[in-house]
């Protein structure tokens, strides 16, 4: 569409559209939200909320009465939800806009790059025509040395972040690379413990059941000390350590 009707796209008129969406962009200033009131808001979305309002507001607009609890009257939730259809209905056409303006700018840049970057290339890697006189040559190449210049430097750049891709690619796939990863540390096998002797298992199993035996007994000997009675009967039933199995407490 743009290379069909170049002269109704002169950059005069482009700028006169940027000038023209001044003020709908300055009306539009106040409503910025930061990421986090994004984030907040955007929770409360559904793809059901406008369906939901409009028949909540319908419904209970047939009988108020039974709805004195309602966050707003009905008109004033068609009301708000029609602003926020406005809004969407909005928001379609810029991004609608905004992707034409940007398949626009795509191709009179490509249009544009295809008759430049072709001939700085040649006049860089080739002699010049024959139209122009070899005493003149000095005078042609000193004049493009600023293009020749910027296409140098951009080959270098792109040259260096190739570079530094591969070199990356490369460290990545070594295996030394590989080792040092937590990735592969996580995967290392780690040496299991020595089994243990079935006596010291036995002594161990004696002495932790020896360790909740003695704190069970200071645990009842605590209460009866804070309840001032000796009975065991006398405790409340959630705190006789009789009526707590030992696996349940600990």
């Amino acid at each position: 569409m743009y290379s069909q009707n170049q002269s109704m796209f002169a950059d005069d008129r482009i700028i006169g559209m940027f000038w023209q969406l001044r003020d709908l962009h300055g009306d539009l200033l106040d409503g910025r939200l930061d990421r986090i009131e994004r984030k907040r808001l955007g929770g409360q979305l559904s793809p059901i909320g406008p369906g939901l309002i409009v028949t909540l507001a319908v419904q209970t607009s047939r009988q108020p009465d039974l709805f004195p609890d309602t966050p707003a009257s009905s008109e004033a939730l068609l009301a708000e939800q029609r602003v926020a259809s406005a809004w969407l209905l909005l928001r379609n056409r810029l991004n609608d806009m905004a992707q034409l303006a940007s398949d626009a700018h795509l191709t009179a840049q490509a249009r544009v790059n295809s008759k430049a970057l072709p001939f700085v290339r040649k006049a860089l890697a080739e002699q010049p025509p024959l139209a122009v006189k070899r005493s003149d040559a000095p005078a042609r190449n000193l004049a493009l040395f600023p293009a020749f210049l910027c296409l140098v430097s951009y080959y270098r750049s792109q040259e260096k972040t190739r570079a530094r891709n591969q070199a990356a690619a490369a460290k990545a796939a070594s295996p030394d690379a590989a080792a040092a990863s937590p990735d592969a540390r996580s995967r290392k096998l780690t040496p299991s413990p020595p089994p243990k002797h079935p006596e010291k298992l036995r002594a161990e199993a004696d002495l932790g059941t020896h360790d909740r035996q003695e704190i069970l007994h200071g645990f009842h000997d605590y209460l009866t000390s804070r309840y001032r009675t000796s009975p065991m009967q006398d405790l409340y039933a959630r705190e006789d350590p009789a009526h707590i199995a030992q696996d349940d407490f600990w």
